[in-house]
């Protein structure tokens, strides 16, 4: 912030702010300053609307990870999750976890699935324990069931499988398709823009398919002769298909993660059939006098999996409540950035950034100012500098006329503080403010106007080499305080130097 206070010699007349610093790594360096110096609403409207930015980034990054908590749970469990998004709603009560569990060829809820699982249990522990020479006949009935049921059940996952990766290999082939369209929208904005700021060669891809710049060849169909449509068009041609083709995608991805959550189903089924074989098996040699081995695993695995469905539910509630949290989080980080509109600048900045191009034309006048007409000259809204037809003050000035500019500019700035509460420092030193040959006249009416402006809320000191009567002339009539240094005398030096007296 210091150029808007202190002017050297050596650097500081190159051009407005010629010294601001960028090594710090602010961000937009020059745009805060001048927003912090003129105490800008914007300013304090950025520093919110960057914390809630931020804050929106940490409720998403939240929210993705409890979802990955309860989809990981599900999937262990075969089941699988629909019904949410991948970012919070907008309305909290819209968060609801819908999980599905897939029995037989239909898909059931998971309570409904619980339901059903726990009847199972309570009817077969209601049951006695049968001993292996009691149910001999019906092992082995129910070994040759087992082993076809275990047949078919093969023949269903190699054709579940089969539609997996059907739906895999179609989500893959739109992703594709996206990361081509993302590839062929940028290079026509990139066109648009080329367009914009003035090039005539941007018809990337009119005549030859080459880029102009490096003449490296451009393939995917831009060797066309003609455009039906411009630029603009093509982009929002574009942006409607990305927008089609994602939707698609994200429709292909849910088929695939369900019936993923199917083949998973058959294969557990598959182990279970297997094991019941096993367990039939062990008891048909067993000691007739022994319980069946197949009656007690069939319980135990019952138990077992309604157990894991039942931790399943317990922990998806949990979840469910805290997504409710977070998303009444979003839902208020979402209204504040609304409240905070579109518009950077509140009516008081933009009444500052008025008084201040009012001040600055009048002073441009005041000063002499020929290569352009100061009333073409606006303060702009975006970079808080002068610009004339869009564009910076520099190359279209004289030396001495950007000399002008620069005094202009930072009394301007200093004068504001008089009208608008600002967070100038009330000071302003100027080492030779006469550069380039200003004309005298000229100058002499910016050292009165310094002269006329400072006072007890602004402190204007100015360095000049100019010769003692001159300068007693020029400030005839004004308040000053006029200090003779001798030559090769330094203003500033250490406290431990020795000094003397002038």
């Amino acid at each position: 912030m210091f150029p808007y206070f202190f002017v050297e010699q050596k650097h500081g007349w190159l051009g407005l702010q010629a010294r601001i610093p960028t090594y710090f790594g602010i961000r937009d360096v020059v745009r805060r300053s001048a927003e912090f110096v003129l105490s800008l609403d914007a300013y304090e409207m950025v520093l919110q609307r960057q914390r809630l930015e931020s804050e929106a980034a940490n409720i998403e990054s939240e929210w993705r990870r409890h979802l990955e908590r309860v989809q990981t749970s599900a999937a262990s469990a075969s089941v699988v999750l629909r019904g949410i998004g991948p970012r919070p709603p907008s309305n909290p009560d819209l968060v609801a976890l819908d999980l599905l569990m897939p029995i037989g060829n239909e898909w059931i809820s998971l309570d409904d699935g619980i339901g059903r699982l726990r009847e199972e249990v309570v009817e077969i522990s209601s049951l006695p324990l049968k001993t292996v020479a009691a149910d001999q006949e019906h092992l082995n009935l129910r070994l040759d069931a087992t082993q076809s049921e275990l047949a078919v059940l093969n023949a269903a996952i190699a054709e579940a499988l089969s539609s997996y990766e059907e739906s895999q290999q179609r989500a893959d082939g739109l992703n594709i398709r996206l990361e081509a369209l993302g590839e062929d929208l940028q290079r026509h904005k990139d066109a648009a823009v080329l367009r914009n700021l003035g090039s005539r060669t941007t018809h990337v891809f009119d005549a030859e398919p080459h880029c102009p710049t490096c003449h490296q060849f451009l393939p995917d169909g831009f060797d066309v002769t003609e455009s039906p449509m411009s630029e603009e068009q093509n982009i929002a041609f574009i942006e409607q298909e990305v927008r089609s083709f994602r939707a698609m995608h994200q429709d292909a991805l849910r088929l695939a993660a369900a019936l993923r959550a199917r083949v998973d189903t058959l294969r557990q089924a598959a182990a279970d059939l297997r094991a019941e074989i096993r367990d039939v098996k062990d008891s048909l040699v067993a000691p007739s006098s022994m319980p069946s081995s197949a009656d007690i695993a069939a319980r135990i695995r019952l138990e077992a999996q309604l157990q894991a469905l039942e931790k399943l539910r317990d922990e998806t509630d949990d979840v469910e409540e805290t997504l409710r949290h977070v998303a009444t989080r979003w839902q208020d980080n979402r209204r504040f950035l609304a409240e905070l509109g579109k518009d950077r600048l509140s009516a008081t900045d933009k009444a500052k950034i008025n008084a201040l191009g009012s001040n600055f034309r009048r002073q441009l006048a005041e000063y002499g100012f020929r290569s352009l007409s100061p009333a073409d000259i606006r303060i702009s809204e975006e970079t808080y500098r002068p610009t004339h037809d869009g564009f910076d003050l520099g190359f279209d000035l004289s030396a001495s006329d950007m000399i002008r500019s620069i005094w202009a500019y930072l009394l301007s700035l200093a004068e504001l503080g008089r009208t608008y509460p600002t967070n100038h420092l009330g000071f302003l030193a100027l080492d030779e403010p006469r550069q380039q040959e200003v004309e005298y006249s000229d100058f002499v009416s910016f050292m009165r106007r310094l002269a006329e402006a400072s006072g007890p809320s602004l402190q204007v000191l100015v360095a000049t080499s100019e010769e003692e009567s001159r300068a007693q002339d020029m400030l005839t009539g004004v308040q000053h305080n006029l200090i003779n240094v001798p030559a090769r005398r330094k203003l500033l030096v250490p406290l431990d130097e020795d000094y003397e007296e002038w």
